[in-house]
């Protein structure tokens, strides 16, 4: 209802509500990260269009929330893409959707994460100084993740912690992990 609204009345007074309503709709029906994203993408879209068009909305300010919330599922989907074929040592896929994580989603919060196995995969292939600068890259910018102690293992350098410590906790993968393995054993 909401698009046929916007093709008969594009320029009504309430279009940003129902470009707001439309992107509320794909939102809540889009599908956990290690699926299909298309309905995401619709929901980013729809709320990136909200925000160019009409900034000044009422709508323009969740929107914005939204759409960093719609970024972040999609940086999740290539980091999991990523990891699964880094795990199958597809190392040139791995690169491949790492990169895209790390391009298109960067500042999603998987930052560290995405340059660990990418630097991990460029080693893989024998691409050492690519891989150095991805793995000094993650020390020098995500000093207190996680993935900043192999990464500097890795380059045989000390590690200097600075700025403030990333909450510790299970990751998204193995979240997903977890939840696949038992998808895996009902059937």
């Amino acid at each position: 209802e909401y698009i046929r609204f916007l093709e008969l009345h594009p320029q009504h007074e309430r279009a940003d509500e129902a470009h707001y309503y439309l992107g509320m709709s794909y939102f809540k029906g889009a599908d956990d990260a290690d699926r299909d994203q298309t309905l995401t993408r619709k929901a980013m879209e729809e709320f990136e269009l909200l925000n160019k068009q009409m900034p000044d909305s009422a709508f323009a300010q969740d929107a914005r929330v939204r759409m960093g919330l719609a970024r972040k599922k999609l940086a999740e989907k290539e980091v999991y893409v990523g990891r699964f074929y880094f795990d199958r040592g597809n190392y040139g896929a791995a690169v491949g959707r790492l990169t895209v994580a790390l391009q298109e989603y960067g500042g999603s919060g998987l930052d560290d994460q995405a340059l660990y196995f990418l630097g991990e995969s460029l080693w893989r292939l024998e691409q050492k100084d690519a891989a150095r600068a991805v793995f000094e890259r993650l020390i020098s910018e995500e000093s207190q993740s996680e993935w900043a102690p192999p990464a500097a293992s890795r380059l045989e350098t000390a590690l200097v912690r600075t700025g403030p410590p990333k909450p510790k906790g299970p990751g998204m993968y193995e979240r997903m992990k977890q939840g696949l393995a038992t998808t895996w054993d009902e059937i």
